[in-house]
This record gives C-alpha cells, structure tokens and sequence, in this order.
C-alpha cells in the first residue's frame, strides 16, 4: 500500500492526539476513578471561568458569568427545573388577576440574609422598581410597563402593570431576571454594584447558604 505525505501526518497527528487523554485514562485507573467506581462525597471541584466578572450582581447584570458565582449567594423568585417547568424559589406561589395587570406571589418563610435580617416583600418591591427595572439589562425591557409594587404584609408582593403581563412570560423571565438582594445594603448606590457582602439563606437551599457562614466579598 502506497502511504502519501499527507496521510502520514493525518495519522502521526490522530496519534499524538490521543496519548494524553490515554494517559489520563490510566492515572484514573490506578486511583479507582473509574465510571463504574463508586462515588465519592466530598473533594474540592476547580472550575475555570473565561473572564472576570465586574459586577457580582445578578439584579443588576444578567449574564451566565455572573449567575455561575452568584447562583451560590443570592437567589431569584423562581426557577426552572430540567424540563423547564417553573418551580419555587423565594416565591412559593404567584396568581395572576383575570385582566392579567396584577400578579401576586406569596414569598417564602424563615429565609434570612447573613446578618440574620428577614428577607421580606420590601426586598422585592425595591428590587423590582429601582434595579430590575431601571438598571438590570433585560429586566428593563420586561418590567417596562410595571407601574407599581405592594408589599401588603412581609410575605405577600403585588406587581401592577399597565398592560396585562402573560403569566408564563414573566415567570420564566424571573428565573433569570428576578434575583433579589437586600434593600438595606442598597442605601448606597455603588455597593452591590462592586462587592457583595451579604448573602441569602433558606432551608430550602441551606446547603448553598448557611446563615453562619463567612460573608462573601468581591472586588
């Protein structure tokens, strides 16, 4: 069999290529970490991010950069699970009034930020009016038509509109769009624009915040 020039570099590269995840494969081997090894708890996972981020503030920036780190500090009113279905978060429940302009949520109970504050339907009414519909990219086009917010007690929030809101829209949108942070820490503009300081817990996602946990600061 003739072998050409360009058939010998085409398998000298194929080759080559394949030496170090062969490599790889045998170090795992030798250390048990195989597929059909069994799991184990615990360890330290690095993860190595394309660029650092400017602003750790995901009511005021969204961007999957930004979600990566602060998914594991501050959280949003909704989810959406592996089939895209929306479920709770810090809201536990939303309706919608029958011309569609009112949404209400009922928020979720016994969350408190890290300084051991409850986290309240205030939170939410000045998140949503003064960062997610001014500043937060995205949020701003969603929340355009968003007149005002109700806090009627600490656990109930009241978004009004001036159009009706199709209900699916805005949840989904939420899952992105509706990550709160503390109203307190707000009073000055810059802070939750440059470092975080403060983070949420609940018992629903204790193992991500923990209330006596060291806070979190960015630069």
């Amino acid at each position: 069999m003739n072998i050409t020039h360009r058939r010998l570099l085409l398998s000298t590269a194929a080759v080559t290529a394949t030496l170090p995840f062969t490599s790889y494969l045998s170090a795992a081997q030798g250390t048990g970490a195989t597929a059909a090894g069994t799991p184990v708890k615990g360890g330290t996972l690095s993860v190595h991010l394309a660029s650092e981020q400017r602003i750790l503030n995901s009511a005021l920036r969204a961007s999957t950069g930004v979600y990566i780190v602060t998914s594991k500090i501050i959280e949003s009113l909704v989810d959406l699970d592996a089939l895209g279905n929306v479920v709770p978060q810090l809201a536990t429940g939303w309706q919608t009034s029958p011309d569609g302009k009112r949404i209400t949520f009922t928020l979720r109970q016994g969350v408190k930020w890290h300084d051991g504050k409850p986290f309240t339907a205030s939170d939410v009414q000045y998140n949503a009016l003064e960062l997610w519909k001014k500043h937060l990219n995205y949020g701003t086009a969603v929340q355009q038509y968003l007149e005002t917010v109700d806090a009627p007690d600490d656990h109930t929030v009241v978004f009004n509109y001036s159009r009706p809101m199709p209900i699916g829209l805005v949840l989904r949108a939420l899952a992105d769009l509706g990550y709160v942070v503390p109203r307190t820490c707000t009073k000055t503009p810059t802070c939750w624009r440059t470092r975080p300081t403060r983070r949420l817990s609940a018992p629903a996602r204790s193992s991500l915040c923990s209330t006596n946990a060291a806070p979190v600061n960015r630069r």
